[in-house]
């Protein structure tokens, strides 16, 4: 990961990369469409939908998953799939929402868009000319 990469990732989540790395369970992916739209991806195969909530409280992106009650009458001969709940926060940038989720081949797909109101863009302004001057009227 080169330098660009690890300011995007510590902008886009408003927190220092070795905080973000420290996370382990389930394990994830952050896809940078454009300046505006990024994808977070994370693994939860053997989860269904209704096990899994995904929530933003301020600035804080929460999501947890249960699927330990999913196998509680099954008698296996060798279980090598947990079943387990986690728990993942994400400190999110200024201005970053939730644009969409969704679960596709055992991934979870949250798309997140940076929406900056229209009064903190920069503005551009245009240079026009006059044959008159401000300063000596």
């Amino acid at each position: 990961m080169n330098e660009q990469d690890v300011r995007l990732l510590e902008a886009f989540f408003g927190t220092p990369l070795r905080d973000i790395n420290a996370q382990g369970y389930p394990h994830w992916n952050l896809i940078q469409k454009d300046d505006e739209n990024s994808i977070l991806e994370m693994a939860v195969a053997g989860y269904a939908p209704e096990q899994i909530s995904v929530k933003k409280d301020q600035n804080t992106l929460i999501i947890t998953g249960d699927n330990s009650s999913y196998d509680t009458h099954i008698d296996y001969v060798r279980k090598g799939i947990s079943s387990r709940k986690f728990n993942k926060e994400f400190t999110l940038g200024q201005y970053i929402d939730i644009a969409k989720v969704d679960m596709q081949n055992g991934l979870l797909i949250i798309g997140l868009r940076k929406n900056i109101p229209e009064e903190k863009k920069p503005k551009t302004y245009d240079i026009g000319f006059e044959n008159k001057s401000l300063i000596c009227g």
